[in-house]
């Protein structure tokens, strides 16, 4: 196959994989409330940064905060005890210790808010027992820090969001600890990155609720990725032309769909959304957007997959989620949103 069969190939795959059309949103665009929230924290100083947005939502719908905390064995922890003693009692006393722990910030919080608090802690892998428990408790929404008690930043509670925004059917919630929490918890403008895909649908759509909720704008926005990488080596003689040629096809095509998808949003919700159009890397731009608009919200779509079907796409959202300045909500795309309230009908 020669490089201009390729380069048409490309085209034909993109323009079949655009969803922005009639159907691209559902018809429900009512105003979304969380009224079962599940808190994950790890009991640190970092996991406190999440309280304020699940209190923010739970006041709001007069909803439940379920504070949860997952444990697994930790070596450090078990040796402070002595290596003699025996696992079974090891953790039977850090599950009590634990308990109490989590007990004291339900009540904390309970005091402070006036809120519905309850409270639960399990022993497990952090990410699966947060599924587990979001599904027993019915919760509509997680939230949780990105960082969370290691010195590496990324380490304990960055992997486990991770876990969870792969994992989960409901929406999941990051917060990074290190940014300022602004005094009125309110979203006024919410950048929505989509990739036209159909993955992109449930977020697009999920956005739009949670807009009209808060009286918030959107900003509807698309990154074609930096394809230079393709042109290094010997091998890429000759294909520079057809890459130049591919990122403006590309880049065309990103400004039609923008332009389509917003207004679409504009006939559903009678609002209007502005678009914004970068090339470069996704996810350094996307944070770019979020600062140069003041955004105090991002929501993206994430596979939900496991293993090697989620890097395509997945690890942008990640990628993302480690670096955003603002909160994030990942939403799981709607072909696998079957077990959620939020499915669309």
């Amino acid at each position: 196959m020669n490089k201009e069969k390729i380069l048409e190939d490309l085209k034909q795959r993109h323009l079949s994989n655009a969803i922005v059309g009639s159907d691209a949103f559902a018809d429900d665009i009512t105003p979304i409330e969380f009224k079962n929230i599940l808190l994950t924290t790890d009991l640190s100083p970092n996991a406190e940064a999440a309280v304020p947005y699940a209190v923010a939502f739970a006041k709001q719908s007069g909803g439940t905060i379920h504070v949860f905390h997952a444990f697994g064995i930790e070596p450090e922890e078990a040796f402070a005890s002595g290596v003699w003693a025996e696992v079974s009692v090891w953790l039977a006393t850090a599950r009590t210790k634990r308990q109490e722990q989590v007990a004291k910030m339900a009540l904390r919080l309970s005091e402070k808010t006036g809120l519905n608090i309850a409270y639960t802690c399990e022993y497990g892998q952090p990410a699966l027992e947060t599924v587990k428990v979001a599904r027993t408790v019915h919760a509509d929404l997680i939230v949780l820090s990105t960082h969370g008690r290691t010195g590496s930043p990324h380490f304990f509670l960055g992997s486990v969001a991770e876990k969870i925004v792969r994992l989960s059917p409901i929406p999941v919630l990051t917060v990074r600890p290190f940014e300022h929490v602004p005094d009125e918890l309110t979203f006024k403008i919410i950048l929505v990155p989509t990739d036209f895909s159909e993955n992109a649908k449930a977020a697009m759509f999920f956005a739009l609720r949670l807009a009209k909720s808060h009286g918030a704008k959107l900003i509807l926005a698309h990154v074609v990725e930096n394809a230079t990488y393709l042109c290094e080596g010997d091998s890429s003689v000759g294909i520079v032309p057809y890459v130049n040629n591919w990122t403006e096809f590309l880049k065309s095509q990103g400004e039609k769909h923008l332009a389509e998808a917003a207004t679409l949003l504009a006939s559903k919700s009678g609002g209007d959304a502005r678009t914004v159009l970068r090339y470069g890397r996704a996810d350094e731009e996307i944070c770019k957007m979020v600062r140069e608009f003041n955004a105090d919200l991002v929501v993206m779509s994430t596979h939900g997959y496991t293993g090697f079907s989620h890097l395509a796409f997945g690890t942008v959202t990640e990628r993302v989620m480690r670096s955003c300045p603002v909160p994030m909500l990942s939403i799981r795309p709607a072909g696998h949103m079957h077990n959620s309230k939020y499915e669309s009908h």
